[in-house]
């Protein structure tokens, strides 16, 4: 029995990893698209970083109604939702979009700084390097915020880059880890 219930928690964590990986490094290509073009529109920008926000509130929602006995996502549908809602906010509230871009980079803090904390209380050492990249992505998410007039775009793009490359690095490690505490 114990098996079993190990091999689904494996696989759930393969696939919300693999997704989060797959989601970071579109961030990091849209950031190097964004920083290198700085004449878009907002108005794309916007539906871009719109549509982005609802698959990661897609993906986030996935890992909680498919977690099983995996208590790291325990807390994924609360964020996942708030990540749907900033998509569709995106998209409707362009003007405001460094503000809702910092509130997503908050969430998203708060949702490492969670899963670092759990990790910590199971004794795993990488929970460190999660919790580095959660305060990270909460100075991003600040910088971000108050970003205004013709470097919007950039900055946007920059947060983009940093936060899909944190992501990525911190995926990594936590899968090359997996092996010790899913084992």
């Amino acid at each position: 029995m114990f098996e079993k219930v190990l091999g689904e928690v494996k696989g759930i964590f393969n696939t919300v990893t693999l997704m989060e990986l797959g989601l970071s490094v579109i961030y990091v290509l849209l950031g190097l698209i964004f920083f290198t073009n700085v004449t878009m529109k907002h108005l794309t920008v916007a539906i871009i970083t719109g549509v982005i926000l609802m698959l990661w509130g897609i993906a986030t929602l996935f890992s909680y109604f498919k977690k099983d006995e995996l208590i790291l996502f325990r807390f994924n549908i609360i964020f996942g939702a708030l990540e749907l809602i900033l998509g569709i906010l995106a998209c409707a509230l362009y003007k405001v979009l460094p503000i809702i871009l910092g509130i997503y980079f908050l969430i998203c803090s708060a949702q490492k700084i969670t899963y670092s904390l759990c990790l910590k209380r199971y004794k795993e050492s990488s929970w460190l390097i999660t919790l580095a990249t959660g305060i990270l992505i909460l100075v991003i998410g600040i910088v971000v915020m108050f970003a205004k007039g013709d470097g919007v775009i950039s900055a946007i793009g920059i947060s983009y880059l940093g936060f899909g490359l944190l992501n990525i690095i911190n995926v990594i490690l936590l899968r090359k880890r997996s092996s010790y505490f899913l084992a």
